[in-house]
């Protein structure tokens, strides 16, 4: 799926891809490792993870990968040309994938406040703006944006192009 993920994303050379709850890395190592012209860089809450995303770029050559430690929203997006959104706040849906551990709980309000706020930093985004989504941030693409589905083993991937 990262792979797929990262032709669809298809960055332009000095482009910068900010995927948004990166876990171990494993989009941005594979991407990365396919676009070696482009940065790809991982936010993920979980320090741990982080460390693991960081000590398996080095160990695979990904040298063009960074992670941060942090909130999405905390960051500026204004530096990113791609998003990859690989349902990076399902563990607080009521109904998301089970909880990797116990940092962070079912959280529905928070849910819904994180999906509007990342609809309007993706709204706020210039035109040519790629994302590439699994599962659509739990609704339909932003308005604005094209739509391109293309089915996957383990379900639709979606590429949004802001108009």
């Amino acid at each position: 799926m990262a792979d797929l993920a990262a032709r669809l994303l298809a960055p332009a050379p000095g482009a910068q891809v900010l995927d948004v709850g990166a876990g171990v890395g494993k989009f941005c190592i594979v991407a990365a490792l396919a676009y070696p012209e482009v940065t790809f860089v991982g936010v993920e809450q979980r320090p741990a993870l982080v460390d693991l995303a960081r000590d398996l770029a080095h160990q695979l050559g990904a040298a063009n990968t960074r992670f941060l430690v942090g909130e999405a929203l905390a960051i500026d997006w204004d530096d990113y040309q791609a998003f990859y959104l690989f349902n990076p706040f399902g563990e607080q849906s009521h109904q998301g994938a089970p909880p990797l551990d116990h940092t962070f709980g079912r959280d529905p309000q928070a849910f819904f406040a994180n999906v509007r706020a990342t609809r309007e930093r993706l709204l706020a985004r210039p035109a040519g703006t790629r994302v590439v989504t699994y599962h659509g941030l739990g609704n339909r693409a932003p308005p604005a944006f094209d739509v391109l589905q293309v089915d996957h083993a383990t379900g639709p991937l979606e590429r949004w192009t802001r108009r």
